[in-house]
């Protein structure tokens, strides 16, 4: 599993926004979320991926760092 795949699925795993919020602002769709979200997927689209990352990254809050497991000496802050 790739990094993003990781640090993506961190995130989606971390994350209080719902479900559907999510899928409907990363353009994805919401069965294919669930099933990413429980492991189904050994090889997703990247692009999904990232639109998935991004939308998380973007409603984190200003300042907010996140450990991920992926790399737990690496975090993701954005402001």
């Amino acid at each position: 599993m790739d990094d993003l795949h990781k640090t993506t699925l961190d995130l989606l795993n971390v994350s209080e926004i719902p479900l559907p919020e999510i899928a409907k602002g990363a353009e994805v769709g919401y069965r294919w979320l669930c099933d990413l979200k429980n492991g189904r997927f050994t090889d997703p689209g990247i692009k999904k991926i990232q639109r998935i990352y991004s939308f998380l990254c973007s409603k984190q809050a200003p300042g907010h760092e996140l450990q991920t497991s992926a790399h737990p000496d690496v975090q993701v802050h954005h402001e």
